[in-house]
């Protein structure tokens, strides 16, 4: 779990933006990872995937989400 959160990281730091479907597949993804006490890096990789913007050259989502 840890790694696909962070080989998700790379891929969308690359593309510059995180698109909705994918910012899902993290949250289902860190959901068990954190239950398993899994609280390192990926927990701070998944913050800043799910506040990357959603489309190229959009605003970033509200800090709520």
């Amino acid at each position: 779990m840890r790694e696909n959160i962070i080989q998700s990281y790379n891929h969308y730091k690359e593309k510059g933006y995180c698109p909705i479907y994918a910012k899902e597949s993290i949250r289902r993804l860190y959901q068990p990872y954190h239950k398993l006490d899994g609280n390192d890096v990926a927990t701070k990789l998944k913050d800043e995937l799910l506040a990357m913007q959603t489309e190229k050259g959009s605003p970033p989502p509200a800090a709520n989400q």
